[in-house]
């Protein structure tokens, strides 16, 4: 009987344990990019992804200076669009809104095809 009892304290200080071992970790994961970022620095595209001999501090500048283009560069091509658009008449907008869902639903249509067969093709 004693040598129940000394199991069943040993299980439950296991338990116990277990579990504020389990309480000190968090919920939840951070997001890949932070993950990414905390590890190995900011991602950056090619060519300069290639080079082994950026220091952090220029990799953050690089990441910095090609988020800031590729903002400006959406600005301009927004601007292009409601600059094309507001010269064109009702029917001409309703036409290319027509155009604009047919290409969305295409999209989402080659995604779903590509998700399922991705599911159902067996891994290379």
């Amino acid at each position: 009987m004693r040598l129940m009892s000394k199991v069943a304290v040993v299980a439950f200080a296991l338990g116990a344990v277990a579990m504020v071992h389990a309480a000190d970790e968090p919920t939840t994961k951070p997001a890949k990019e932070k993950e990414a970022k905390m590890m190995h620095g900011p991602r950056l595209v090619q060519p300069y992804s290639k080079m082994t001999t950026l220091t952090p501090d220029e990799k953050e500048k690089i990441a910095a200076i090609h988020k800031k283009a590729v903002d400006d560069q959406k600005a301009i091509a927004d601007k292009e669009e409601a600059d094309i658009e507001a010269m064109l008449t009702d029917a001409q907008k309703a036409e290319l809104e027509q155009i604009k869902d047919d290409a969305k639903a295409k999209t989402k249509g080659k995604e779903a095809d590509h998700k399922a067969k991705a599911t159902t093709e067996p891994a290379k």
